[in-house]
């Protein structure tokens, strides 16, 4: 991929994650497909988004709506554990059980 194309998919939301929504720098950032070429999707702007590492490697060629269906099911297989649950119980951590709403969603685009 061309630097320019590179460097204009990192400003794209404002140098952050599309996904998490985390800051990321142009070293860090990977280029993912919203719709992953392996499922019909192309190489054009409107379809590559800014990624950290974390999020590129688990969306890997989900659609966005299967990848929010992932990180559900993420969520309840963790709550099957017994040391989550109590540190829950205790309020040590804290699931936000809001509707997953990704970075560029939020951006209106």
């Amino acid at each position: 991929m061309k630097k320019e194309l590179r460097e204009k998919v990192w400003i794209k939301y404002n140098k952050h994650c599309a996904y998490c929504g985390c800051p990321i720098s142009y070293k860090e950032m990977q280029v993912d497909h919203k719709l992953a070429k392996a499922r019909g999707g192309t190489d054009d702007f409107d379809n590559l988004m800014p990624s950290c590492r974390l999020d590129n490697y688990h969306k890997d060629t989900y659609t966005i709506e299967e990848y929010r269906e992932q990180l559900i099911l993420k969520i309840d297989r963790i709550m099957k554990d017994s040391n989550t649950r109590l540190l829950n119980r205790h309020r040590i951590i804290k699931f936000n059980c809001d509707k997953i709403v990704f970075y560029f969603e939020k951006q209106g685009t």
